[in-house]
Parts: structure tokens; C-alpha cells; sequence
């Protein structure tokens, strides 16, 4: 063994792992061409490989070690990615929500970072947080993260119950966020359902139901610019969530 194979295969299983964490993370989209996202992958991979050092494992002594190492890189990387594209999904799945309330579900829009249609506000709130990631240095966090993978103290196998517990505690805890975000503009929306009843069952003449669809739109967007600021302070929490989560997964 010499240190350029050992620095060789560190750098190839930092530049997988790097690879499968920008795949599915929402830092770089479908928008981003191939050639671009390996040149990125690479580019970080050469500047983590000293940081890393030598790989914990070693080199391996055969192919079936080489693919496992290079399987579980590939896996680590998902999990970095994956939990934060959740925390961006809970974020659309709020705007869904909302759109659905405010009578703006069959409208649709093009996410040039998903490379599907989906409905506004869910385009508007999922675009807010991927800048807001940026915006507070989430993707240095995540970069962090993949540091610490490589000083883990257990190996994480597809099947392990840190793996699924993690992700199912994450997934629950996204939904809560994704509730809370969305709660503004449902209450708005119920106490004007509930009103437009109320005056439906007094004056049913007055077709109230036609009067409330765009009173909810109105009244709708005006409590979701003004809970705008908030959505800082629920990506920060689940930011924090998220990399927790992440460690405890990766058992780092």
C-alpha cells in the first residue's frame, strides 16, 4: 500500500459521497446540467479530501470491500441530501396546502428545480426555502455534516434501525412544520367558510359561497405576507432538526 492509493481511494469515496448528497439535496436542481453538478462534486471533493484525511476504513482488500465501502458513501450521502430536500418538500407541501384552501389547486406552475408542475404558492414557498438555505449558511451545515459522516462510530447499513427511525422521527417532525406554516392562511380561510354558512343558512338568496372565493384569496395572501417573517425562524428550526436527525442517522 502506498499513500497514493490510500489518497486515491479516500478522494473516490469522498467524491460518491459527495456526489449522492448534491443529487439529493435541493442546493442544485434538475436545472443544473450533469456535466456541471460532477465538475461541482468533484471540485469539493478534491477540497474535502484533506480535511477527511485518510478513510477510516482503510483501503480495502478486494472488489466486495470496494463496493461496500463505495454503497455506504453513496447511502450517507442520500441521507445528508435527502433530509434536507424533506425540510424544502415540507415547505411546497405547506404552499399545497394552501393553494388548496384558497381555491388555487388547479393552478399550475412550472418548478424549474423539480422539473414538474406543481401549484403557486407551493413554487413560491419551495423557491423561498431553497434561498433561505443559502441565506442561512445551511449548506455549510451540510458540508459539516459530511465531515463528521467519516468520524461515525458505527457503519450505517440500508437496514439499520438508527437509519429508519431517524428518517420516520424527521418525517414526522417536517409534517408538524409543514402544518405550521400552512395554519395562518387555513384559519383565515375556515372562519371564512364558517361566516359564509352562517349567512348562507340566514340569507341563502345572497349566494354568500360565490362572495367568500374571492374575500379568501384577498384576505388569504394578505395573512401570508404577514407571516412571511416566520418562515425563517421554522427553516431555522428545522435546519436544527434536520442536522440532528442526521447526526443521530449517521451516528457521528
Amino acid at each position: 500500500m502506498t499513500l497514493d492509493t490510500v489518497w486515491l481511494v479516500t478522494f473516490f469515496s469522498v467524491f460518491v459521497r459527495m456526489s449522492a448528497m448534491l443529487l439529493s439535496s435541493p442546493l442544485l436542481g434538475t436545472m443544473v446540467p450533469v456535466p456541471i453538478r460532477v465538475f461541482i462534486g468533484a471540485a469539493m471533493a478534491m477540497a474535502l479530501t484533506p480535511v477527511v484525511g485518510v478513510h477510516p476504513t482503510g483501503v480495502p482488500s478486494d472488489v466486495f470491500g470496494l463496493v461496500m465501502m463505495l454503497g455506504t458513501d453513496v447511502l450517507i450521502g442520500l441521507v445528508i441530501g435527502g433530509l434536507m430536500s424533506m425540510l424544502t418538500g415540507a415547505f411546497q407541501t405547506a404552499g399545497a396546502l394552501c393553494d388548496t384552501q384558497l381555491g388555487l389547486a388547479s393552478a399550475q406552475l412550472f418548478n424549474p428545480t423539480l422539473g414538474m408542475s406543481v401549484t403557486p404558492l407551493a413554487t413560491f414557498k419551495f423557491l423561498l426555502a431553497s434561498v433561505l438555505l443559502f441565506v442561512t449558511d445551511a449548506h455549510h451545515l451540510m458540508i459539516e455534516a459530511f465531515v463528521s459522516s467519516y468520524h461515525a462510530t458505527e457503519v450505517l447499513t440500508s437496514g439499520s434501525p438508527r437509519l429508519i427511525e431517524g428518517v420516520l422521527n424527521f418525517v414526522g417532525q417536517s409534517a408538524l412544520i409543514s402544518l405550521q406554516i400552512a395554519a395562518p392562511v387555513a384559519a383565515v380561510t375556515v372562519i371564512i367558510d364558517v361566516s359564509a354558512s352562517l349567512i348562507n343558512r340566514a340569507v341563502p338568496q345572497t349566494q354568500p359561497f360565490l362572495i367568500a372565493l374571492p374575500a379568501k384569496i384577498a384576505f388569504g395572501i394578505l395573512v401570508l405576507g404577514a407571516s412571511l417573517p416566520t418562515l425563517a425562524a421554522l427553516l431555522r428550526a428545522g435546519i436544527e432538526i434536520a442536522m440532528n436527525n442526521i447526526h443521530q442517522i449517521i451516528g457521528a
